[in-house]
């Protein structure tokens, strides 16, 4: 069996050294060489913006698209195995639909192993214990991250403001749209994420601007768990508590189905906005309890949206 073209390679005989080399030749020979393609990243930025005069190139904060979403943004470090043995860093939200809106991508060395160990330690002990040996490995880093907020950048103090993202998913999903390109040099490396990217956003686009063209208020996702919470909420019975404060106790139903699942009494705040069940705080769309309440009450739970996600 033969690779034939420029360059050709015995697979019985070739080690798996060798087969790397020739593989790493025949990428060079496509694309660039890989220290060439680092010259060549500021051309293919200038390229885009000559294209396209209102094509940014430059770091800048855009938060257009991302205040649409929920406010937890998921980091994962995806390694490379070019010449250059670095990580790609790749920051990804959720939109109101629930669906994947990436923000930010970085190139960045090994040495930023322990520090994102720190960030993604869920316990304060763990946090600490390697937020200690970062100094042994870069001082200055050390210095930087203390300098930090930690509510900004850790798990561990983030006061559980994560609106149901207990995992990583969602920027690990987009390994696999991205693993192509992790063998290319960088400027193909960019340039194939940049038409990925941009594809994503204009099907994202298109999709929601039809939507509200159809007179769709709420986004799919929302909408979908909306409607499965009423009709849970049907065989809830509410007690209310206080009127004027808006206070009420919602007593849930045993279910024979889940081996003595059921009859749970969970409180409800509608002035402060909060509920036993924990689920309308964390995901901001009103759980079966609170449209149990709305509707026998009369009140708007659409109208509690909004106020939630305010």
């Amino acid at each position: 069996m033969h690779v034939r073209g420029q360059f050709e390679l015995s697979a019985a005989k070739g080690t798996s050294c060798g087969r790397s080399q020739y593989v790493k030749k025949a990428v060079a020979a496509i694309y660039e060489d890989f220290d060439e393609s680092y010259a060549e990243l500021p051309l293919f930025l200038v390229a885009l913006k000559d294209a396209d005069p209102t094509t940014v190139t430059q770091l800048k904060c855009d938060n257009r698209g991302f205040k649409h979403c929920k406010p937890v943004i998921s980091i994962n470090a995806m390694h490379l195995y070019g010449k250059y043995k670095g990580k790609l860093l790749i920051a990804m939200v959720t939109d109101a639909n629930n669906e994947v809106y990436s923000i930010a991508f970085a190139v960045v060395e090994k040495l930023k192993n322990l520090e994102w160990r720190a960030a993604s330690a869920n316990q304060v002990r763990k946090f600490e214990a390697t937020l200690e040996l970062i100094p042994n490995v870069k001082l200055v880093a050390h210095r930087n991250l203390v300098a930090e907020n930690k509510q900004k950048w850790t798990l561990a103090h983030d006061g559980g403001r994560q609106y149901e993202a207990m995992t990583t998913n969602l920027s690990e999903c987009f390994n696999g749209v991205l693993k192509g390109a992790r063998s290319l040099p960088i400027t193909a490396m960019v340039r194939f994420t940049f038409f990925k990217v941009n594809s994503y956003f204009d099907a994202r686009r298109n999709l929601t601007l039809d939507q509200l063209e159809a007179g769709q208020e709420w986004c799919k996702y929302a909408m979908d768990e909306f409607k499965k919470n009423q009709m849970k909420a049907k065989d809830h019975m509410v007690t209310q508590m206080c009127a004027q404060a808006w206070l009420y106790q919602v007593d849930t139903p045993g279910n024979p189905l889940s081996n003595g699942g059921g009859q749970h009494t969970h409180r409800v705040d509608l002035w402060g906005m909060t509920c036993t069940y924990g689920k309308w705080e964390a995901s901001k769309i009103p759980c079966s309890h609170i449209i149990a309440i709305c509707a026998k009450y009369k009140h708007d739970a659409h109208q509690l949206l909004i106020l939630a996600i305010a």
